[in-house]
C-alpha cells in the first residue's frame, strides 16, 4: 500500500508529538535566490526559496543590509511543510542583500541557522537610475571650447556602473551610436563642416539604462561645464580658375574666381587676390568675386578675405578654402628631361619584330597631362610610370584618367604590326603641363636610343620554288 505525501506528514507529526521520542534537529537542504535569476540584477522583489527533506514550520528571516537600506523592507512567507519562499519587498538603494534564516521542525525542534546559498546565488538588487558623473563635450581646436571647419569634436561620457547595450544619442541634431570604450565609458564624435550650424552644438543621450532596468532619464548637458561654440564666420570657400586644363592652375588671361558662403548674414566684404582688391557680388550669406589675371610670379595665388557679421557678433579674415581648392599661376613651359625608347626583345637590344613591344620612358621637370605619343605612325597608348592618386577637387574619379591625372613620370607603348615601317622608329611627342603651357615638341631621344624594326620579306611564290631548285 502507498502512502501520500499529506498522510506520510501526519505520520511524521503524531511520531514528532509522541511522549518520550527524541527528536533530531531539523536541516535545510536548498537555500536559493529564484530572484533575481543567477548573475542577474534586480529592482523589484527579492525571492529566497528554503526546502528542507522533513516538515519545518515557516522560517523566519532577518535581513542584512549589505549596502542596501532595509529599514522599510516587508517580508511575506508562503508555501508548505517542505518549501516555503520568502518574498523581500520595498528594498532601497544598490547593493547585496545578506539574510540569516531561522526554522524550526513542525515538533519545535530548531534547526541551524543559514545565511548562505546552498547554489552560490546572490540577491544583489538596485533601484537606482544609472547616472553620468562625467559628460564632456571638447573640439581638437587650439582652444578647445570653440570650433569652425575641420575640427572634430568629441562627447565623452562615463556611467557610474555598467550599463545595458549602447545608449543612444543625438549630437548636432543627427544620431550617433556612441563608441563603446569599457564597460562604463562611451565616446562619439563628429567633423564640423559647412553644414553645421553656428552657436553652440546640442546633444541629448538616451536609453541609459542598467542591468536591473533602471533607466534614467535623458542628459543634455556636461558635468564639466565644458561645451563647443561653432564660431560664426565662413562656412563654404572655394577658390578656382577658369583653366582649360584644370581649374587649379592659371596662366595670363584666365579668370579666378572665389565663391564663398556665411554661416550668418555678413556686410558686404573686402576680398584681395594676388595683392589687390576686387569687385564682389551676393547678398548677405552668399557672395562671389571674380578677376581675370594677367600677370603674377610663379606660385600659389594668395587671396583674403574680410568678413563682420551684420549683427557685430563675429568678424574675421580668411585666407584658405574649405574643400582644399587652390589656384598655382604657371606660365613657364615644361621641359622633356628624359626620352628613351626599349623593346621588349631581350634577346636582341634595339630591335623590335611585329608582335613584340615598343616603350617610350618619359621624365618631365613638372608635372604634365599625358603627352600625345606617336611612334611609327602609330599612336601610342600612355600611362603613368607609376599610379597616381587624383585628388584635384571637382574632378570625376571616373573619368578617364588621361584627362585629368598630371604626373612627371609616363610610359608610352605600342605593339609593333605589319602598318610599322622596316626602318628606324619614329618618334613624335605632344605635352603640355597643369595649367596648359606647351613644352616643345620632339622626335628625338634624349639619351640616343632607338628601335630598328625589322619587318618580314615578302617573297613571290615563283622565287621560293627557284630558290629551292638551287638547293
Amino acid at each position: 500500500m502507498s502512502l501520500g505525501r499529506n498522510h506520510f506528514v501526519s505520520v511524521l507529526a503524531l511520531m514528532f508529538f509522541a511522549p518520550g521520542i527524541a527528536q533530531a534537529a531539523p536541516e535545510l537542504d536548498v537555500v536559493t535566490f529564484t530572484q533575481p535569476a543567477p548573475g542577474r540584477v534586480t529592482n523589484g522583489d527579492v525571492v529566497i526559496h528554503v526546502s528542507s527533506s522533513e516538515p519545518i514550520q515557516p522560517p523566519s528571516v532577518t535581513l542584512i543590509p549589505g549596502g542596501l537600506d532595509v529599514s522599510r523592507a516587508r517580508t511575506q512567507v508562503s508555501g508548505s511543510s517542505f518549501d516555503w519562499e520568502i518574498w523581500v519587498s520595498d528594498l532601497q538603494g544598490t547593493g547585496t542583500l545578506g539574510f540569516v534564516l531561522n526554522y524550526q521542525s513542525i515538533a519545535g525542534e530548531s534547526g541551524p541557522s543559514v545565511s548562505t546559498t546552498t547554489d552560490g546565488t546572490v540577491g544583489r538588487f538596485d533601484n537606482e537610475v544609472p547616472v553620468l558623473h562625467v559628460v564632456s563635450l571638447t573640439s581638437d581646436n587650439n582652444d578647445p571650447s570653440q570650433a569652425v571647419d575641420g575640427d572634430q569634436v568629441t562627447l565623452t561620457f562615463e556611467s557610474n556602473e555598467p550599463l545595458l547595450g549602447v545608449p543612444t544619442l543625438t549630437l548636432n541634431h543627427k544620431s550617433h551610436v556612441p563608441t563603446k570604450l569599457n564597460a562604463t565609458t562611451f565616446q562619439a564624435t563628429f567633423t564640423v563642416d559647412s553644414n553645421t550650424d553656428a552657436g553652440h552644438i546640442p546633444f541629448y543621450i538616451h536609453n541609459l539604462v542598467d542591468h536591473a532596468g533602471n533607466r534614467s532619464p535623458t542628459i543634455a548637458s556636461t558635468t564639466d561645464g565644458s561645451g563647443v561654440n561653432v564660431q560664426s564666420g565662413l562656412k563654404l570657400v572655394s577658390f578656382i580658375s577658369s583653366n582649360a586644363a584644370s581649374s587649379n592652375a592659371a596662366k595670363s588671361g584666365d579668370f579666378l574666381t572665389l565663391n564663398f558662403e556665411a554661416r550668418d548674414p555678413i556686410h558686404p566684404p573686402l576680398v584681395i587676390v594676388a595683392g589687390s582688391p576686387i569687385p564682389v557680388e551676393g547678398n548677405e550669406c552668399h557672395w562671389s568675386a571674380k578677376v581675370q589675371i594677367l600677370e603674377h610670379t610663379q606660385g600659389a595665388i594668395p587671396f583674403s578675405i574680410e568678413y563682420e557679421t551684420l549683427h557685430g557678433n563675429a568678424a574675421g579674415t580668411v585666407s584658405k578654402t574649405t574643400d582644399g581648392s587652390s589656384v598655382t599661376y604657371d606660365a613657364v613651359a615644361p621641359i622633356m628631361e628624359v626620352a628613351s625608347v626599349s623593346g621588349s626583345n631581350a634577346a636582341q637590344t634595339g630591335v623590335a619584330t611585329i608582335g613584340e613591344t615598343v616603350s617610350l620612358t618619359l621624365v618631365s621637370n613638372e608635372p604634365i597631362h599625358a603627352p600625345l605619343v606617336t611612334m611609327g605612325g602609330l599612336v601610342a597608348s600612355v600611362t603613368p610610370a607609376t599610379p597616381v592618386q587624383q585628388n584635384e577637387p571637382g574632378i570625376d574619379p571616373d573619368a578617364p584618367q588621361s584627362t585629368t591625372v598630371t604626373t612627371t613620370s609616363w610610359v608610352a607603348r605600342i605593339v609593333v604590326n605589319h602598318a610599322v615601317p622596316g626602318c628606324p622608329l619614329s618618334l613624335d611627342v605632344i605635352y603640355a603641363d597643369v595649367s596648359g603651357n606647351a613644352g616643345d615638341s620632339f622626335s628625338q631621344t634624349t639619351d640616343e636610343s632607338s628601335i630598328f624594326i625589322q619587318q618580314p620579306v615578302n617573297v613571290e611564290p615563283s622565287t621560293w620554288g627557284h630558290i629551292k631548285r638551287l638547293f
